[in-house]
């Protein structure tokens, strides 16, 4: 008999330990009761032996620190970046002209967000090639981790857009990011349900999720796609409805 349990699980130890000796009871009473005259010439020639193999069982999760870096591109970087596309703007004062030009309200955060995509690019490829050289993570691409990323970087994109769209100072700008990505990059860090409890309806935390299930091969949780689906496109409405409101505003007074 051949038995397989889990080396660094206590409980797969206890019950090896507990059938090894069922077995060995089992076997003992069924030749002493049923076969009394044959237990001498059975114990001579009986060809039972258990061995017991250490299996060291994979996990699918990832490594704390490399969950953390791509958390940190994913979501703190991508938000920052989206942040200061729109500070950037007030601060220069290129917003006003930019609302006042020819051009469709919507094109104007599209055009943003794909910046925002492509910086996202760059810092993930050379993140990806790090640790996949260092043996940290082995990735393979694939068509739907491709859409899932597109769906989270967008969800992250929209909140930062409507973030600089709705406030003004910096200060209040900055203490809203790190409420939106601290408490996220924590829970996943410390691997506590306790945490995740209050900030599960966050939708950094949602994108989070399908982040990190994206990475371990798997689709992701429908539920998670809907919500940020739905985030991108609240944050969509909002941020026109904003521009729209700034765009009824005169660049200058005309006097007579």
């Amino acid at each position: 008999i051949e038995m397989y349990y889990n080396a660094s699980n206590t409980k797969g130890q206890s019950s090896a330990s507990v059938i090894n000796q069922a077995v060995t009871i089992i076997n003992a009473q069924n030749l002493v009761e049923n076969y009394p005259d044959l237990v001498d010439k059975v114990n001579q020639t009986q060809c039972l032996s258990i061995e017991l193999n250490k299996v060291d069982l994979k996990s699918k999760s990832l490594d704390p620190l490399v969950s953390f870096g791509f958390i940190w591109i994913f979501l703190y970087s991508t938000l920052n970046n989206s942040i200061n596309q729109i500070q950037q703007e007030k601060g220069t004062k290129t917003l006003m002209y930019i609302i006042k030009s020819p051009i469709n309200k919507i094109n104007v955060f599209l055009t943003k967000q794909l910046a925002v995509i492509f910086q996202f690019l760059l810092m993930n490829a050379a993140y990806l090639i790090f640790v996949k050289t260092v043996g940290l993570f082995d990735f393979k691409i694939t068509l739907s981790s491709v859409l899932v990323w597109l769906i989270v970087i967008l969800t992250v994109s929209s909140i930062g857009h409507l973030v600089g769209m709705i406030f003004n100072n910096s200060g209040i700008m900055l203490i809203v990011e790190l409420v939106l990505v601290f408490p996220v990059l924590m829970a996943d860090s410390l691997s506590t349900n306790l945490l995740s409890k209050f900030i599960s309806f966050f939708p950094t935390y949602k994108a989070t999720n399908l982040m990190i299930e994206s990475l371990q091969g798997e689709i992701g949780n429908i539920n998670d796609i809907i919500f940020c689906l739905v985030t991108i496109f609240v944050c969509y409405i909002i941020n026109y409805s904003i521009l729209i409101k700034k765009d009824a505003v005169k660049l200058c007074d005309i006097t007579s």
